[in-house]
């Protein structure tokens, strides 16, 4: 087996979450004090600006270990590339999606989302590399 490796640094589009959006701005959210964690959906998921929770996803083929090396800096939020071991066989990523781990499902805070891909799975490693650039990650 071989490993998929993604770059959502170029011609993938990058959605921040209205309702995480406005929370971030009220100061409710808290992204460098609690673990961020990444899931890949297949097109299963459909976004809608009203989703909020973690259970409101669909599709879902894997989720992160904690991003490290997180850094927000004047709004712009950037992680180190991150790792998730054999990703199934026979599905096609389409969203790498951000969350606030707060605790489960019903209560983990989405956040962004990235679109654009649409790439097999084969039962290897998918390596997720983010935006390093300016732009970081996703920008407030």
């Amino acid at each position: 087996m071989r490993y998929i490796s993604y770059n959502v640094d170029g011609g993938v589009m990058s959605t921040v979450y209205p309702l995480a959006k406005q929370d971030f701005e009220i100061g409710i959210l808290d992204i460098m004090g609690n673990p961020v964690r990444i899931a890949l959906c297949s097109g299963v998921y459909v976004y809608n600006a009203a989703h909020k929770f973690r259970s409101s996803l669909a599709g879902v083929l894997a989720t992160s270990d904690v991003l490290i090396n997180k850094s927000n800096d004047n709004g712009t939020f950037r992680a180190a590339n991150i790792t998730l071991p054999l990703v199934a066989d026979g599905d096609i990523i389409q969203f790498v999606i951000g969350y606030i781990d707060l605790g489960g499902p019903s209560v983990d805070r989405l956040v962004w989302m990235e679109d654009g891909l649409t790439s097999p799975t084969n039962g290897a490693d998918v390596v997720v590399h983010f935006n390093s650039g300016p732009s970081g990650i996703f920008t407030l």
